[in-house]
């Protein structure tokens, strides 16, 4: 892998929860990537860490090009012509939550350092509402991530605005002293 390249590859530290953090990423040319067309990326899926740092992380894999996954990171891809079935996003938040996370962790490996096997990924057990019902609940779900995504952008904007008035005072108070002596 490179800094530069034809394919970008996930690796365990862009698995978020929910989405992919596309900072840092590196690459693999495209031959080589055709030669592992097993960790190709080219349809919405989950990708999920299964070793080290951020094991239990499932994020939804949606761009429109070709992607490729590291040696820690695996994929949850429906079946052939079983789209229309699932919502890939309502399977990701239920992961995400307590009750997915017992699922994942369920036959956990404990070792130095810990990894989910092949096997404990395939037997997470998902309840699948009708697809109407899984759009229904990844709406209000993607809403109220929104709403949170808004709230913490604006306490991050209050604690700067803060900080850079705390800074003002501060020199303000220091330039009325230097007057005084």
């Amino acid at each position: 892998m490179k800094p530069v390249g034809d394919i970008p590859v996930i690796r365990a530290q862009n698995v978020r929860p929910l989405n992919i953090l596309k900072t840092n990423l590196l690459y693999i040319d495209n031959s080589i990537s055709e030669l592992l067309s097993r960790c190709a990326l080219t349809k919405r899926s989950l990708l999920v860490t299964f070793i080290g740092a951020g094991i239990g992380d499932v994020a939804t894999f949606d761009e429109e090009i070709r992607w490729h996954l590291a040696p820690n990171v695996a994929k949850m891809e429906p079946f052939e012509n079983c789209d229309n079935l699932i919502n890939v996003r309502f399977v990701n938040y239920f992961l995400m939550s307590d009750l997915g996370q017992k699922e994942i962790f369920k036959h956990v490996k404990a070792t130095a350092q810990p990894s989910l096997s092949m096997s404990t990924i395939r037997d997470i057990d998902l309840p699948i509402p009708p697809l109407s019902i899984q759009n229904q609940i990844v709406a209000k779900l993607d809403e109220l991530m929104k709403t949170c995504d808004d709230l913490e952008n604006s306490i991050k904007q209050s604690q700067l605005q803060n900080e850079q008035l705390l800074q003002q005072v501060l020199k303000e108070a220091l330039e009325v002293k230097e007057e005084i002596v």
